[in-house]
């Protein structure tokens, strides 16, 4: 933005009010300027505290997720290795019953 000064040879005070009012409207533009980055900073900052938010949330329910299956697959691990040992008790009884006959 460009600003011209008309001197005033004659009004020395009126020069000194004109830069003044052009100090004023500079001040005042870089303080909106400041206002507007500030209000963008706290909405860069609200943006990610709520996409840290969902990401904590979500790795919270990866890991319940993971968890869960850790623990049915380590129920079906016990479950497996108990068919196997009623497979086996069987097979000696029959083996037994079959020797005994």
């Amino acid at each position: 933005m460009e600003v011209t000064i008309h001197h005033e040879y004659h009004a020395p005070e009126a020069r000194l009010r004109k830069k003044l009012e052009l100090v004023q409207t500079a001040l005042r533009l870089d303080r909106d300027v400041l206002d507007e980055m500030r209000n963008e900073l706290s909405g860069f900052r609200s943006a990610f505290a709520r996409t840290k938010a969902l990401a904590l949330e979500r790795a919270a329910s990866l890991e319940a997720e993971n968890a869960q299956r850790f623990a049915l697959s380590e129920v079906a691990a016990a479950g497996s290795r108990r068919d196997v040992e009623i497979v086996r008790a069987e097979a000696e009884a029959a083996r037994d019953a079959a020797t005994n006959a």
